[in-house]
């Protein structure tokens, strides 16, 4: 593999945006930052969109995958919507988890007469981060299979291509010779 040269004027890098999203996933737990979207009705009435988190994991994960650039659209409100929308952002099904990827789970009605869909961050190999559908009303890690206190029926897996090369361990010895953006070096006085 090249070394790196502090000295050249430029260096060819790549943003490893799995490794960055595992990142802002796993610094996320613990956070009220996504419970709460207001909205205005036409009466002139205000709303709690995510019913103080209760309802937020798409907007937690569209936003997030917004902030390493991994989604194009606006945020989105439900799980639905979020799973139309991630092959227009480049996303494929994948048969199983990875960490980076995208967990779905099926309905649960939990507290209310209709069902709703989940969605996680994958962390690593035996967990996921979301919004605490198990009342917590928080960012929470926990077991992929488990994002309340009780299992739930996983109904799939996604992917994206850009993560296929982001581990640095794993690139090729040529990954510093790709055509990149380069990055300019500052002259430091």
């Amino acid at each position: 593999m090249q070394s790196w040269d502090k000295n050249q004027e430029t260096h060819i890098v790549r943003w490893l945006r799995r490794r960055t999203l595992i990142y802002i996933a796993n610094n996320s737990v613990g956070s009220k930052m996504w419970s709460k979207s207001f909205i205005l009705d036409s009466d002139g009435n205000v709303h709690d969109l995510y019913e103080d988190g209760n309802l937020s994991c798409a907007y937690h994960i569209s936003t997030t995958l917004k902030m390493c650039e991994l989604w194009k659209n606006e945020a989105v409100a439900n799980v639905n919507s979020l799973v139309a929308k991630l092959p227009l952002n480049g996303w494929e099904e994948m048969d199983g988890p990875r960490p980076g990827g995208l967990v779905i789970y099926g309905e649960n009605k939990l507290h209310r007469a209709w069902g709703t869909k989940h969605v996680g961050i994958i962390v690593n190999d035996s967990e996921a981060v979301s919004n605490g559908s198990n009342g917590s009303h928080i960012i929470d890690r926990h077991p992929i299979d488990s994002p309340s206190q009780q299992k739930r029926e996983i109904i799939g897996y996604w992917w994206h291509p850009d993560f296929e090369d982001d581990d640095i361990l794993h690139m090729q010895e040529d990954v510093f010779t790709r055509k990149e953006t380069p990055v300019h070096k500052f002259d430091s006085k």
